[in-house]
């Protein structure tokens, strides 16, 4: 992504196919053991490559995204909870992509709410905070 410069199309094309892969992950929490280590197995390697995508947009090492995203590891034993949790990962993703869209001055993808407390929608970049995903519940369904 370096080498061919940041561009809005570009980025907003990467953060809507991290959500849909986040939304697979979702699904897969519901799903049979097998199909959820198959889906979790392929899911884990693009979060790989999530993560790189993520550290060249911000321009710092991958390093410091993987000790970001330390907390939110999970077991890695494709349990429910750890499709919910790659499902977060992906959004964190998409939350930082977004963040660095919205310098650009393009529209950048915020989960919930996109007003103030006091209820002015904040138009200048520099007075949105990044949202802080809640980490997800899920039951076990195995």
């Amino acid at each position: 992504m370096r080498g061919a410069g940041l561009n809005g199309r570009k980025l907003r094309e990467t953060i809507a196919l991290l959500l849909s892969l986040a939304a697979k992950a979702d699904a897969a929490a519901g799903r049979s053991f097998v199909v959820r280590f198959l889906v979790l197995f392929f899911l884990r390697r693009g979060e790989r490559a999530a993560r790189a995508s993520v550290a060249n947009a911000l321009q710092i090492d991958l390093a410091v995204v993987e000790d970001e995203l330390a907390a939110a590891a999970g077991p890695g034993d494709a349990s429910p909870f750890d499709a919910a949790l790659v499902a977060w990962r992906y959004r964190w993703c998409a939350a930082m992509l977004s963040a660095v869209l919205a310098t650009m001055g393009g529209v950048a993808w915020a989960p919930g709410r996109d007003r103030m407390p006091d209820g002015s929608a904040c138009r200048d970049v520099a007075c949105r905070v990044l949202p802080v995903l809640p980490l997800p519940q899920v039951h076990d369904t195995s």
